[in-house]
């Protein structure tokens, strides 16, 4: 499969990508450390890149959305938040749907849950929690997050037959209230993601 990545030199990304390298996928990469103009929050960016790499003979098989920002206590601010977890989760939700891409895989928290412990979260669904007032009562990693859950989830409802799948990491290689997520478990996820059925699948991926 031909797969564009969005957030490719990232941490989680760098560290998980290479068993789907190894498997055959071709990585088409989207990241600011490729270069500046790569802009995952500017529609304009998007579309020029979409037009350049994406044709006929050699198309899309997936988007794989892992760019975002880092943990609340980094510095930044809610609008970094909202823009490059949910505007661009629309941006790109919106080229899937431009191009016909059959496959949106979009790398998410487990942070959506808002509980302590990864036993807790084994779990319901945390259904509709985000109010616009998030970002006030809770952080604002999670509050993003949950509302660019939203988004992908109205993209799968619009687009019934391609396969949208939601993987929700733990803390990536660290013990966080007794719940990690490792390199091999992510990998094995994004493999997996490449041949979920249609339809909406929501995961997650802990050890």
């Amino acid at each position: 499969m031909r797969l564009f990545v969005s957030g490719s030199r990232g941490q989680v990304a760098s560290a998980t990508l290479g068993p789907l390298v190894e498997a055959g996928h071709e990585l088409v990469e989207f990241d600011q450390a490729l270069s500046p103009e790569m802009d995952y929050t500017s529609e304009k960016s998007l579309l020029n890149f979409f037009a350049k790499h994406y044709n006929a003979h050699a198309p899309f098989d997936a988007v794989i959305h892992f760019a975002g920002r880092g943990a609340p206590d980094r510095g930044h601010s809610w609008d970094d938040f909202f823009n490059v977890h949910v505007f661009s989760t629309h941006l790109l939700t919106k080229l899937a749907t431009m191009y016909h891409i059959p496959r949106f895989i979009y790398v998410s928290s487990f942070t959506v849950y808002g509980l302590e412990t990864c036993h807790q979260s084994r779990r319901p669904e945390y259904g509709d929690v985000y109010s616009p007032q998030a970002p006030e009562n809770t952080n604002w990693y999670m509050a993003a997050k949950i509302m660019g859950e939203q988004v992908v989830k109205q993209y799968a409802s619009s687009n019934p037959e391609a396969a949208t799948v939601i993987l929700r990491l733990a803390s990536f290689e660290n013990d966080f209230n007794g719940c990690r997520s490792t390199r091999f478990s992510v990998s094995k996820a994004l493999l997996e993601s490449l041949t979920a059925p249609k339809g909406l699948l929501v995961r997650d991926v802990v050890d």
